[in-house]
This record gives C-alpha cells, sequence and structure tokens, in this order.
C-alpha cells in the first residue's frame, strides 16, 4: 500500500513546495555543489520510472531543469508521467551506424535491466538472479529500436530550439561507451558527464574517449558513479 500512496503524497508535497521526498539519488550531496543551479538542461540515458535513484529528480522538481529523458523499457510511461517537464524518448540509444530500424535486445529487469550481451554471462545469471529476488519480479527478453542519442537530441532542438547541455547522464548497466559513440561531441559538449561504470576495462576506454574530446575525470562517488567535466 505504501509504495502505491507514496508517489501521490510526494506529488503533493511538492506541490507545497516542500522537498522532503525530492532526493532519490543516492549520491545527492555529492552532485549538488556542481550542478545546484537553476534552469539548467540534462540529457538522460536510462530514466527507469524518473525517480527511483534518478540524478536529476530533484533538479527538474526544485530547480526548474528540463531535459531528454531515454527510457527504452516499458516503464517509460510511468517516467513520462512523474517528469511532465521532460521529453521522454521510448527507445534504446547506441553508436552511430548506417543501419535502418536497428533493435537492441533488453533484459528488463526493473531497475537493474541491460542490454543482452553487456555482460558475460556468468555475470547476467548473477546480475538476473539479484534483479529478480531484490525487486520480487520476473525478468523479460525484449526488443526496442534503438538510436544514437544525438539523433534525439537533434529531434528535440526541432521542436524547442538548441540547448546547452549542462549535465548528460548514462546509468545503462555496462552499455554507456556505446552511447557515448553515439553523441557528436562537436555539435553539443555537455560541461559534464556523469556515468556508473562497473567494470575497470570499461572505465578506461570511457576515460580516453572522453580525453579525446576534452574531458576531465572530476570526482568518483560511491557505487562507482564517475563525474567527467570539460576542460576550460
Amino acid at each position: 500500500i505504501k509504495s502505491r500512496t507514496d508517489p501521490y503524497y510526494r506529488t503533493f508535497l511538492e506541490t507545497l513546495h516542500i522537498y522532503t521526498y525530492t532526493k532519490p539519488y543516492y549520491n545527492h550531496e555529492a552532485l549538488l555543489p556542481y550542478v545546484g543551479f537553476r534552469n539548467g538542461f540534462f540529457v538522460q540515458c536510462g530514466g527507469n520510472d524518473g525517480y527511483s535513484n534518478d540524478p536529476t529528480y530533484h533538479l527538474e522538481k526544485v530547480f526548474g531543469w528540463k531535459g531528454i529523458i531515454v527510457e527504452p523499457l516499458p516503464i517509460y510511461k510511468l517516467c513520462k508521467k512523474n517528469r511532465p517537464n521532460s521529453v521522454v524518448y521510448n527507445c534504446a540509444t547506441g553508436p552511430f551506424t548506417n543501419k535502418k530500424d536497428e533493435t537492441a535486445v533488453f533484459i528488463d529487469c526493473n531497475a537493474m535491466s541491460f542490454v543482452e550481451g553487456s555482460l558475460d554471462e556468468e555475470q547476467t545469471k548473477e546480475w538476473i538472479k539479484g534483479g529478480e529476488r531484490s525487486q520480487q519480479i520476473k525478468a523479460k527478453r525484449i526488443i526496442v529500436p534503438i538510436k544514437p542519442v544525438q539523433e534525439l537530441i537533434d529531434e528535440y532542438v526541432k521542436t524547442h530550439g538548441k540547448q546547452t547541455i549542462d549535465l548528460f547522464v548514462a546509468d545503462t548497466e555496462g552499455y554507456e561507451f556505446s552511447i557515448l559513440q553515439g553523441l557528436d561531441f562537436s555539435k553539443n559538449s555537455p560541461h559534464y558527464i556523469l556515468l556508473e561504470i562497473h567494470k575497470d576495462s570499461e572505465l578506461e576506454k570511457i576515460t580516453n574517449l572522453l580525453k579525446q574530446n576534452n574531458y576531465t575525470l572530476l570526482k568518483i562517488f560511491e557505487q562507482r558513479d564517475f563525474l567527467f567535466t570539460l576542460k576550460k
């Protein structure tokens, strides 16, 4: 009952400008000194329900930020409901490619969903087992369309005008490098990039890619969240 009533209670408090429950991200206090300003803009890959452990929820609700949220799974409908000031795209994001109508296979495990093949066989089994047990759900295999994130940014710009990206977020359980390969840094270089990176080998690849595009590692948060910043 509590899980059903909490969102309504949270929304009610927000209408009264009471923000008791607007900090779901576990590294919120560490992140806020860098992005705690008004009317920023974000791009977020991996939105889930738009609230649970979400680093941009507080920014939207309290500081008036707007943004793009990409969520490939059916839970995107709840994300749209929770994030009315953002544009939610129901697809996956990946590298630039010449293929049309490309798709990706996802293991839908709610907050622990991931792209099939992004984890090795043993990790996949353990991840699914942990996700099913902790969330009391049954994982499903689904196929979703995949687009470069730059294509979604360009689509947003056509309707809403060009935005300076203050924060780029990717929390996609091992698919962060592929997502960054679909971002055109010559068009838009986010001021901050926040990534959840589980493997040291992935961290090395991502760090090298971002270094080539004039980024440096600024801060390492708990739970292997890495904050990169654009060099001035």
